[in-house]
C-alpha cells in the first residue's frame, strides 16, 4: 500500500526536506516520549526516508541526499517541539539536548546547496539509516533483499 501527502496550507518554493525532516523528527520525539530512547525509531525513519527516495529516479542518490540532510530539519522539529508549553522542563531539555548534538544531526551548520545539488555541511557524521562505507547506501537492515 503506498500512502501519499501533499502540503497545501503553506505551498511556496523551498527545500521539500523541510516536510521529510518534520515528519522524522516527528517519529523520533514519538520514541523519545514513550519509550525513553530515540534509537528506536530509526527503523521507521529509515523505512519512511527510504520509501520517500524510492519514488525518484535515482532512488540511491536521493536516499544519500535525503539522509544527508534530514537531520538538520529533524533538530529544527525537535527544538519547535521543546518550545511547547505542553512538554515538561526535563523532557524539554532532552529535546534541545538531541537537537544541538552533531553526531545526531544537531542545528551547527545547516546543509549547503550548491550549483551541483546539496552536500553535508559536517563531515563524518553517521546515522542508523546510514552505511559507515558509504553516505548514499543504505545498511543492511534497510536493503531490500
Amino acid at each position: 500500500m503506498d500512502v501519499a501527502a501533499i502540503d497545501l496550507e503553506r505551498m511556496k518554493r523551498g527545500d521539500r526536506m523541510f516536510d521529510v525532516g518534520r515528519v522524522a523528527g516527528e517519529l523520533q520525539h514519538a520514541f523519545m516520549r514513550d519509550s525513553g530512547d530515540r534509537h528506536r525509531a530509526d527503523p521507521f525513519i529509515g523505512h519512511f526516508l527510504r520509501e520517500y527516495s524510492g519514488h525518484f529516479p535515482d532512488r540511491q542518490g536521493m536516499f544519500g541526499s535525503v539522509t544527508a540532510r534530514a537531520p538538520y530539519y529533524m533538530a529544527l522539529n525537535l527544538l519547535r517541539i521543546a518550545r511547547n508549553d505542553y512538554i515538561d522542563r526535563d523532557y524539554g531539555g532532552r529535546l534541545v539536548g538531541q537537537a544541538k548534538r552533531p553526531a545526531a544531526g544537531g542545528v551547527s551548520r545547516r546543509p549547503q546547496q550548491r550549483a551541483g545539488g546539496w552536500h553535508r555541511a559536517r563531515s563524518g557524521t553517521m546515522h542508523a539509516w546510514t552505511s559507515e562505507r558509504s553516505r548514499s547506501t543504505p545498511t543492511a537492515l534497510w536493503s531490500r533483499s
